[in-house]
């Protein structure tokens, strides 16, 4: 993928172009002890930005953060050469300022913070220059009023640059993230033998593919389209997403797919199955109470392979299918709940058996919504025979009916775990669809 470099802005439009003031004999004596030392001066900056910038407080003891530190030292050290060399900002200085720029966006730092440490470093770089020429009250006038304009003009003009390099820079990484996801999606629901693709992508956006994740269908308020305007306009939406999984924005894999998002998950390495759903349902619930924009979510079971990530995406869609149908009050629908469902209705002789059941129990009248309430309230017979407003003496009749139907006792388990799923079955067949 070819990388486009930001070029070195010029200065805005009203701007005047500060030239660098001649400085007197004894103003040059204080840069060049400045100079001499640096490393002072460095750790003044330095210290003030770890202080004053959170983004950068947390990077002290990361490669990072030396990084951070050598740019500090590049821009004190620029800073004090122009004042005695009497040169401007060469070409070469401003490509060097936009190299810092892009690898600020690839290091988490967000543009705010990054203007904030540029006007924090400036400031201790001006009032250094200040202390060390206080002693002298001309030097001292002479920054006030000869040096400062262009004070404000190098840096100003440096945070330009810096900041234009930044944007581009994060644009690029936008589009090309977006690309990876798209690629991605691609391979997991077209190409599921492209096992090589998968994992070179996963890894490129950041994806921890050893770690089980589950997904999730958000069925908004309205559509989700695929488009750059919709990706763009949904930046705050997915941002929130990321941080309620647990998640950086960089490293979540999301799609739409026929007007919802399916959006992956990572579960929790060593936990149990049924800890993980618990934590990722208490997740679904933060986002649904935080993003009005999302109408209900279904969860689907981890994917424990590449294989199983397309798997995990279809079971999310089936479980708002079927739970919008039953418990059309729910907002979260898990595939948990319904696994059992499906895997009745993915066997066209389950359907036929249990569908059988259904239609010898409808032949005569009333037995079946018996059994159906009776099941409901855990077959306590007062509770039932008073749901149906009915004698216990006629419940006994319709019950004892029911067994010499099924040539079978509603005490064996068998046989009321094939009941409970024929009357679910009924019940998804005669729901409206959502």
């Amino acid at each position: 993928m070819s990388v486009t470099v930001a070029e070195p802005i010029e200065p805005r439009s009203g701007d005047a172009v500060v030239s660098v003031p001649q400085l007197s004999p004894s103003l040059v004596a204080v840069i060049r002890s400045l100079l001499s030392n640096i490393d002072r001066l460095v750790e003044r900056i330095v210290a003030a930005i770890w202080t004053g910038v959170d983004d950068y407080a947390t990077l002290k003891n990361e490669s990072i953060g030396q990084d951070v530190i050598r740019a500090v030292r590049f821009h004190a050290h620029v800073w004090l050469e122009t004042l005695l060399n009497g040169t401007t900002l060469s070409p070469d200085i401003l490509d060097q300022v936009a190299v810092m720029g892009r690898r600020r966006a690839h290091q988490d730092i967000s543009l705010p913070a990054l203007q904030r440490a540029f006007h924090i470093g400036s400031r201790e770089a001006w009032s250094t220059l200040l202390d060390a020429a206080r002693p002298d009250g001309r030097v001292w006038e002479e920054l006030l009023y000869k040096v400062s304009p262009y004070f404000l003009y190098h840096f100003d003009f440096l945070a330009q640059n810096i900041g234009a390099a930044y944007q581009a820079e994060q644009h690029l990484r936008t589009r090309w993230r977006d690309r990876l996801r798209y690629e991605l999606g691609s391979i997991i629901f077209s190409q599921p033998e492209n096992m090589r693709g998968f994992y070179e992508r996963a890894q490129a956006l950041g994806l921890d593919v050893s770690a089980n994740h589950s997904a999730m269908t958000l069925r908004l308020t309205e559509p989700a389209n695929q488009s750059a305007e919709f990706d763009e306009k949904m930046d705050p939406f997915f941002d929130a997403v990321g941080r309620l999984l647990g998640t950086r924005r960089d490293s979540l894999l999301y799609m739409t797919n026929h007007g919802d998002v399916l959006v992956w998950s990572a579960l929790t390495r060593g936990e149990t199955f049924l800890a993980d759903e618990t934590r990722l349902v208490s997740r679904a619930k933060a986002l649904m109470d935080e993003q009005s924009k999302i109408a209900t979510i279904g969860i689907g079971l981890p994917a424990r392979a590449h294989l199983g990530w397309r798997r995990s995406a279809e079971q999310s869609l089936k479980a708002l299918d079927v739970g919008m149908r039953l418990n059309p009050r729910d907002r979260i629908h898990r595939y948990s709940d319904f696994v059992l469902d499906s895997a009745v209705l993915a066997s066209e002789d389950s359907v036929w058996f249990l569908d059988a059941l259904i239609r010898e129990l409808s032949a005569e009248a009333d037995l079946l919504e018996t059994l159906s309430v009776y099941l409901e309230v855990d077959m306590h017979r007062k509770v039932a025979a008073g749901r149906l407003s009915i004698h216990a003496n006629t419940l006994d009749y319709r019950l004892n009916r029911i067994e010499e139907i099924l040539r079978a006792p509603l005490t064996n388990v068998g046989v009321l775990a094939q009941l409970n799923a024929a009357l679910r079955l009924r019940r998804i067949s005669q729901a409206s669809p959502p």
